[in-house]
């Protein structure tokens, strides 16, 4: 049999086939060939010369075959050359998470990082409380304690040592003590005793001190005549006087208004009195000054605790001249000065507690004002000045100030008003006309206010009325001179 090889083509690449003839082998008939010398496994022979077989070793990889490259057989791949690249085609779906592996080594320690900045701090809440401890061991007993005030009582004591007293300042006083409380005043270095009846502290072996709060008001100044000023107010005084002692006798004096005057000043008179003192220990509110009469050195206000005013005539070179008030000077004052008169005719106004006199003009001059006092529990006004005279062809006579002060006389030879009694008002000035007398100043007054825990005992010649009002003793002295004793009950 006769079995065609295509050898390779050099040229193309293709196989050309020729004809090998194998002898001994025939179409049906095969002889079994049990080895072709130097031939070895895997394999191919082929007749490279007459009388000589090649082999060619089979290969190693699927898909090639065998071709001639012109002086030998070798093997080539049956892929062909790389063809371009086909389009994408669509992405599949994803597929299942694989199972996590197994967990590597640790990895060496980094380095430490930069120290981060500090946080806030914050306290934690208190922990609960903790379980009481064990009670410890009972100490010794303390010394005896001193008896009770209670046990010591009622009992004669002939100890010669001491009796330790409670002690402190002024400020440590206590709020509410009661009556009889005993301690020792650091502040003053004394013992003292708390009195409730006067709500104070007294050192040991002193007598109660009060405070009386007081209104002393002078006699009015008498007004002047015959174109007359009016009389000045008396003197006004009201405050508090403080640590007066029990048992101790206080001056007490009412002041008199002073007389108004019946004499022109051209023929000597002097004008109107000045109002007398009133007293109450060391305070004195002085008299109201008298008014001036007429023309002459007789028309000058008088000076006192308010002014008199001046008085008015024709040609008269002193109308100008009135009385000063607060005289001798007080503080707060006592008084004002009073108004001037007028050339031709009317007198001036007396001064009051608050105002001035008024000046003479068309009419005689107004009073000064008072000033309102409440000491009693009413409101009074008190040491109005007195207005000026008239006259029946210059004008009328001016009004009294509010507080007593009494009006100026209108018309002719008439007599000007006097001041009301006890409240120290100036008299009102006296008209032209020769005829008539200047008004005279009212009484003063001295009132006294104090705790009703305390009586006050007046001396006689005092004329005096007490009442009781509010927790404290209103004393109205309206009259007289005296002395007063404070006492305790």
């Amino acid at each position: 049999m006769t079995t065609q090889i295509q050898a390779p083509n050099i040229a193309t690449g293709a196989v050309t086939v020729e004809k090998i003839s194998v002898v001994g082998i025939s179409e049906g008939g095969v002889t079994t060939a049990t080895n072709i010398a130097d031939g070895l496994a895997n394999q191919i022979a082929y007749q490279q010369a007459p009388g000589d077989t090649g082999f060619v070793t089979a290969p190693t990889t699927a898909t090639t075959y065998l071709q001639w490259n012109g002086s030998a057989f070798t093997w080539a791949s049956s892929v062909g050359p790389q063809g371009p690249t086909g389009p994408s085609g669509a992405n599949g779906t994803i597929g299942v998470d694989g199972a996590t592996g197994p967990q590597g080594p640790q990895g060496p320690q980094g380095v430490t990082g930069p120290q981060g900045p500090s946080g806030a701090s914050v306290t934690g809440s208190t922990g609960p409380q903790g379980p009481q401890g064990v009670s410890g061991p009972q100490g010794p007993s303390g010394p005896q304690g001193p008896s009770s005030i209670t046990a010591v009582s009622d009992q004669t004591n002939s100890s010669t040592g001491y009796l330790d007293l409670p002690a402190g300042t002024t400020a440590q006083r206590p709020g509410s003590p009661t009556n009889g409380a005993i301690r020792f005043n650091t502040t003053t270095g004394y013992g003292e005793i708390y009195n409730s009846s006067v709500a104070q502290w007294l050192q040991f072996g002193s007598s109660p001190v009060l405070d009386v709060e007081y209104l002393v008001v002078a006699g009015g100044g008498g007004g002047g005549f015959d174109f007359g000023g009016g009389g000045g107010a008396g003197g006004y005084r009201t405050s508090s006087l403080t640590g007066l002692i029990v048992n101790t006798a206080y001056t007490v004096t009412v002041g008199a208004g002073g007389a108004g005057s019946n004499t022109p000043g051209q023929a000597g008179g002097s004008g109107g009195a000045n109002g007398s003192n009133s007293v109450f220990s060391t305070i004195t509110s002085a008299g109201g000054g008298g008014a001036g009469s007429g023309s002459g050195s007789g028309s000058i206000g008088k000076n006192g605790g308010s002014g008199g005013g001046a008085g008015g005539w024709s040609g008269n070179p002193y109308t100008g001249n009135f009385g000063s008030g607060n005289t001798p000077s007080t503080t707060p004052s006592q008084g004002n000065n009073g108004g001037t008169g007028v050339s031709g005719g009317n007198g001036g106004g007396g001064g009051g507690a608050s105002g001035v006199g008024g000046n003479a003009g068309g009419s005689g001059g107004s009073g000064g004002s008072g000033t309102v006092n409440t000491i009693t529990g009413s409101s009074v006004t008190y040491a109005g000045g007195g207005g000026g005279g008239g006259y029946t062809s210059t004008g009328p006579g001016g009004p009294g100030g509010a507080g007593g002060g009494g009006n100026g006389g209108s018309g002719s030879n008439v007599s000007g008003n006097a001041g009301t009694a006890n409240l120290g008002g100036g008299g009102g000035g006296c008209t032209g006309g020769g005829g008539g007398n200047g008004g005279s100043g009212g009484s003063g007054i001295v009132i006294l206010k104090y705790l009703q825990s305390y009586t006050g005992a007046f001396s006689a010649g005092l004329v005096v009325s007490t009442v009781t009002s509010g927790g404290f003793k209103i004393s109205s002295v309206t009259g007289g001179t005296g002395t007063v004793t404070f006492t305790l009950g």
